[in-house]
């Protein structure tokens, strides 16, 4: 009970809302329930009891089916309508098979389950002697197909029937008791249904009455107690304690009341220092009006003064003013300066770096210079090694034409025998001879190459010497680079500091300026009022007896006053 108590008003009524909404959760979840266990009860009966019956039947009219075919089989000779009742035999048999095999795989009645295990094996030994009274027929032995129809399946057609009676007997006996049983347990979650209902509706009014009670009750109380202050009776007291809106609403009411009170004491107290201070201002009235005289010749005075400092302070203003441009203008001029630095610094470092990699390119520039005077060294060489060589081939050229001569005088001296060898010295002469020539021009090249090499070496060898000088001039380019850049970096950090203090002294006369602007302002101000002050105390006179006046009306008013706090009940 508390607990509500203290909750707040749209706790409590949230709080009825959720009750609310779980008692109807609460049949919603009863009914559900209820409605699945009889949705499961006709589910069981359907696929408990129904469809089996209606299998079992099927298995009842495949027999006799099976039964009516091996009957007229058994009458009749014609081959081709014999063939076609053998076919139907088969596959009514086959069906008639599948059908058991579905039943056993059903969750059946224990009792049905028994009875369908002897069906299946009462069937199994029918569908044996078919087959044995089918064979018979089909050799037209209808004769003795006939006796051994009588004699093997006569009876046990007659027990199979029987057996699927009391199974659909045993069926129809479940399918009545689980019907029973839904009938039975539908009745039961109606009547639970309705006593939840009955139960939520009770204690949900219940709940509802209890929240009312808590929120109307206090407003009604606080109600009553208002039409009491309107009277003018501030004794009232709330006496409804709790954490809520509405016990909120009576310690802001018990507040007010106390306010009030205090209010009307207060203001009884000070109508009463009202009355008594009146008489005092009217007092200090008439010496306020001397005083104003006093003060009105000082400002007078003071106006004159003050008229002199304005015209001080403008001469002032118009010397800072212009050393503020001054330093303004010096202030710029560094920072160009300094800029300008800056950017010496920048490109002297950007020239260093530019001498540097220049350096690097000489440096390169030699040594592939240096590379280039060796291969040449090694080509003079090789050429020389070549020119020994040619000398060498010319020889041989030589010598090879003088055999090549001694064999075509042997051959001519041979005859007839020795004119395929003269043949041959000849070309060999022909060879040696072009080879010589060709020795020859090799050898012109060869010079030719030398020569060319030679002035090439003398070439490289000079551009060797100015590239030694180049290297030598770009390091001291590089020299003089780094020294411009030190001088710089050390001129830049003396430029800032130069750039920092004219900063600061610009900032000193800004504020300077600044501080004598205002002061120029005031002082102006301070001429304008004297002016005004000296107009006020002239009106001040006139409004000294004005408030002797009202000082006596406000005595009268503080009496009134008195007479109306007397009304209330504190």
């Amino acid at each position: 009970m508390k607990f509500l108590k203290n909750m707040k008003v749209l706790h409590k009524l949230l709080f009825l809302i959720v009750f609310f909404a779980i008692s109807i959760l609460a049949i919603s979840y009863v009914s559900i329930s209820k409605l699945s266990e009889t949705a499961k009860s006709s589910a069981t009966i359907y696929h408990e009891q129904l469809v089996p019956a209606e299998l079992f039947s099927q298995i009842s009219e495949d027999n006799r089916a099976i039964n009516s075919y091996l009957l007229e089989l058994l009458i009749t000779e014609d081959t081709g309508r014999n063939l076609y009742l053998s076919e139907n035999i088969d596959q009514t048999i086959k069906n008639s098979q599948s059908i058991l095999e579905e039943l056993s795989s059903m969750q059946l009645n224990p009792e049905i389950k028994q009875q369908l295990d002897l069906l299946t094996s009462l069937n199994e030994e029918l569908n044996i002697a078919r087959e044995d009274v089918k064979r018979l027929a089909m050799e037209n032995k209808n004769g003795q197909a006939y006796e051994l129809f009588q004699e093997k399946i006569e009876d046990k057609r007659v027990e199979l029937n029987d057996l699927i009676e009391n199974i659909s007997t045993l069926n129809s006996t479940s399918a009545k008791t689980t019907y029973e049983l839904a009938v039975s347990d539908s009745e039961n979650a109606t009547k639970i249904v309705i006593i939840v209902i009955i139960v939520s509706l009770l204690i949900s009014s219940l709940v509802g009455i209890l929240i009312a009670g808590l929120i109307t009750k206090p407003i009604k109380d606080i109600q009553k107690l208002l039409g009491l202050a309107e009277k003018g009776d501030f004794t009232v007291i709330g006496r409804y304690d709790s954490k809520d809106e509405i016990g909120m609403l009576n310690q802001s009411f018990n507040n007010m009341i106390e306010g009030v009170n205090k209010v009307i004491r207060t203001v009884g107290e000070t109508s009463e220092q009202v009355a008594a201070s009146s008489e005092e201002l009217s007092a200090s009235a008439e010496q306020s009006t001397k005083s104003s005289e006093h003060i009105s010749e000082t400002i007078q005075e003071l106006a004159v003064g003050a008229e002199d400092q304005v015209k001080h302070i403008e001469e002032s203003t118009s010397v800072f003013s212009q050393i503020n441009n001054s330093t303004q203008q010096i202030y710029e001029n560094t920072q160009k300066v300094s800029g300008t630095v800056h950017q010496a610094a920048q490109m002297s470092g950007d020239g260093r770096k530019v001498i540097n990699q220049v350096n690097d390119q000489m440096m390169f520039i030699d040594n592939k210079v240096t590379s280039l005077v060796e291969s040449f060294n090694v080509l003079s060489a090789r050429s020389k090694e070549i020119g020994n060589i040619i000398e060498v081939i010319t020889n041989i050229a030589a010598q090879t034409n003088l055999l090549a001569l001694n064999a075509a005088i042997e051959a001519a001296r041979a005859g007839e025998h020795g004119k395929g060898f003269a043949v041959v010295a000849d070309e060999v002469r022909k060879l040696a001879e072009e080879s010589a020539h060709s020795a020859e021009q090799i050898s012109k090249l060869v010079a030719h190459i030398q020569t060319d090499t030679k002035e090439t070496m003398e070439t490289v060898n000079n551009t060797t010497a100015e590239v030694k000088e180049g290297i030598l001039v770009v390091a001291e380019a590089g020299k003089t680079f780094t020294e411009i850049e030190t001088a710089i970096n050390g001129v830049v950090p003396q430029i800032n500091q130069v750039s920092e203090l004219i900063k600061e002294l610009l900032t000193g006369t800004d504020q300077v300026y600044t501080s004598i602007v205002e002061v120029q302002g005031v002082s102006q101000e301070a001429a304008a009022s004297t002016q005004s002050v000296t107009a006020a105390t002239e009106e001040q006179l006139a409004a000294m007896e004005e408030i002797a006046s009202s000082a006596q009306s406000l005595a009268n008013l503080a009496e009134n006053l008195q007479d109306l706090i007397k009304q209330f009940k504190l």
